[in-house]
């Protein structure tokens, strides 16, 4: 028993899939209704410094691991797909 309080705490950790996450609650959130509107401008901006946040960290870390068809996977899904276009 004496062991396990002499381990030292573990330190909260926050990853940039947390912030993404959050943009995206508060996205979902103003998009169904949660919040009046004498609260918008401080929700938003919060979510503009979140998002800026993320901007500024994100392509140093991916830049490395993704490949340009691997950036491009994520918005592919909003537009259809045509054949025959390719290499052009």
């Amino acid at each position: 028993m004496a062991e396990e309080t002499a381990k030292e705490p573990t330190l909260a950790e926050l990853q940039l899939g947390d912030i993404e996450a959050c943009i995206k609650i508060i996205d979902v959130s103003c998009k169904r209704g949660a919040f009046n509107g004498d609260e918008l401008s401080a929700v938003g901006s919060v979510r503009d410094r979140l998002f800026k946040f993320l901007s500024a960290t994100k392509p140093k870390v991916e830049a490395d691991a993704a490949t340009p068809a691997e950036a491009d996977d994520e918005f592919s899904n909003d537009e259809p797909e045509v054949d025959g276009l390719e290499g052009g």
